[in-house]
């Protein structure tokens, strides 16, 4: 929920022009859904444990910099560091769920959709509170969370390691679009 208050950070405490909140918005948006393609196929080979761990610290460090940049260069780096952190997390948190057994899955999915859910209802007052302490606080303790939950991770990250692929990114485009069913 710290995105939202990003653009209200960027137009009124920044006084950014709507062009330049639009492009710092964009550079998240641009690297988080373009690269998850790659950064999946990177996670297949070296492993998802290891490219969640990246994608976590890389958006943790991200959301520090929003909080410590109060220029546009600096705030576009940030935004595209959330970015490939998301770009990174997004499909390995999905492989490493799709790994488990149908009980554990199902339970993990119910947790990931609560707290979903609580941070969409209570992340906005927790961040509005925030603000009214600094306009960076939310960035700061969003940074400091993700840094936090890597640590965590790293300490159980032989808990949840994916198989490697060993077989090549190409054969395995050819195979996605020589399926039928799945086109």
């Amino acid at each position: 929920m710290v995105i939202p208050f990003l653009v209200i950070y960027l137009s009124e405490t920044l006084n950014f022009s709507p062009a330049k909140v639009g492009t710092i918005i964009s550079a998240n948006v641009i690297f988080g859904r373009f690269l998850p393609i790659l950064t999946g196929a990177l996670g297949d080979k070296v492993s998802h444990g290891y490219t969640l761990l990246l994608g976590i610290f890389l958006r943790g460090i991200g959301f520090f910099c929003y909080a410590l940049f109060d220029n546009f260069t600096g705030l576009i780096f940030a935004s595209i560091l959330v970015g490939i952190g998301g770009a990174f997390y997004d499909p390995s948190v999905m492989s490493i769920f799709s790994t488990q057994t149908d009980e554990q899955r199902k339970r993990t999915f119910t947790y990931l959709n609560q707290a979903l859910n609580a941070g969409a209802i209570l992340g906005p007052l927790i961040a509005a509170i925030l603000l009214m302490i600094d306009p960076t606080t939310p960035f700061m303790l969003s940074g400091l969370l993700l840094i936090i939950i890597n640590i965590i991770l790293i300490y159980f990250k032989n808990d949840y390691q994916t198989i490697k692929a060993t077989s090549r990114l190409t054969n395995n485009i050819k195979q996605i679009f020589s399926d039928k069913e799945y086109i």
